[in-house]
């Protein structure tokens, strides 16, 4: 199919965006003028080729998109609500900010207990240098008031001395070692559903950073490896 896209400011290739048409025919450019089936107006919409990025987790994304989204919780009420409905033999959830929360302060190990029905969980912080867990989860990566924190990581304790579920750094990988990994199918159709997200903003390629991780960089390798993604 060709299509004529008119009204655009275009990148020149020189830092430059200058007004014109251009023409896309099937999947290549085509000349602006030529026979066509179909015209849009771009209403002075930029064009440019499509971006890559540099630094970005596809592999952590692609897992978070079968998880409980947190990024908009406005409180800990909110995200515990969120949690109830869940399923899955660990709760996992990802995005939680509590520095946008309406009500400042984290859910308790008891209260996540309750809306996880006591099952285990792993929710991300939105930068990904924290995360938190509950009673199930610090038992099943045997944390205890005793655990040392790890190199480049720490354990946060509540007033009482016991670990408070909340792991910062190098300290999560205590619980994310334990995690229980997706079916390969299921990793692969998320990665698809991922590569589709990033082409709706406009990114046509990633260097994934966790292909220099210990733990998740030979998965990554080798899903790449054999999937062709787009």
């Amino acid at each position: 199919m060709s299509v004529r896209y008119e009204n655009a400011l275009i990148w020149d290739g020189h830092e430059r965006f200058k007004p014109g048409a251009l023409q896309v025919d099937g999947e290549h450019f085509g000349v602006a003028g030529a026979a066509c089936q179909e015209t849009v107006d771009l209403d002075g919409a930029f064009v440019l080729p499509a971006l890559w990025d540099s630094h970005l987790h596809l592999l952590l994304l692609a897992r978070a998109m079968g998880q409980v989204n947190l990024t908009d919780c406005v409180d800990k009420q909110d995200l515990l609500s969120r949690l109830e409905g869940a399923e899955g033999e660990w709760v996992e959830g990802f995005g939680w900010n509590d520095s946008h929360w309406q009500n400042p302060g984290l859910p308790t190990l008891e209260e996540l207990d309750r809306a996880c029905q006591g099952r285990p969980c792993w929710l991300t912080r939105s930068d990904l240098h924290s995360a938190m867990t509950n009673g199930p989860g610090l038992v099943q990566a045997g944390i205890g008031p005793q655990t040392l924190d790890p190199f480049g990581g720490r354990i946060e304790h509540d007033g009482s001395g016991r670990p408070s579920g909340i792991l910062a750094d190098q300290a999560m990988h205590l619980v994310e070692r334990v995690l229980p990994q997706p079916q390969r199918e299921r990793f692969q159709r998320l990665l698809r559903q991922a590569c589709e997200q990033m082409h709706r903003y406009g990114i046509a390629g990633v260097c994934d950073q966790r292909l220099k991780d210990a733990d998740d960089g030979p998965l990554a390798w080798d899903l790449y490896r054999k999937l062709r993604l787009p």
